[in-house]
């Protein structure tokens, strides 16, 4: 029953390029309405993050993960190992919020 309504739901917004502005400017709403309450502590949060960063060391994980991103891509046979242990750092699309939560194993990383 749920799986009925989802795909008529997804065929009708395929359909029809009215609906899917409605529900586009909806969910617009939504995040605005949401977010803008929080702008001034989401600010602060990512200014103080920003300030802690070590230049340097960041620069090097950002080249880590660009290389590794690269060789990944390049090559035709993966890595058994999971992208998010590679060289011990964590990857931000397969580990959500690595940093923070391990943010102690990563002595000079992004804090």
């Amino acid at each position: 029953m749920v799986a009925h309504i989802v795909r008529t739901i997804g065929r009708l917004l395929a359909e029809m390029p009215t609906m899917q502005d409605y529900v586009n400017g909806a969910l617009e709403r939504i995040v605005v309405d949401y977010i803008a309450p929080w702008r001034n502590e989401l600010s602060d949060f990512i200014a103080d993050c920003c300030e802690s960063w070590d230049g340097p060391k960041v620069a090097e994980i950002i080249e880590l993960e660009v290389e590794a991103t690269c060789n990944i891509s390049a090559s035709t046979e993966r890595s058994s190992a999971p992208r998010s242990t590679m060289r011990g750092l964590p990857h931000a699309s397969t580990d959500a919020g690595a940093f923070a939560q391990n943010r102690d194993r990563y002595p000079g990383q992004v804090r």
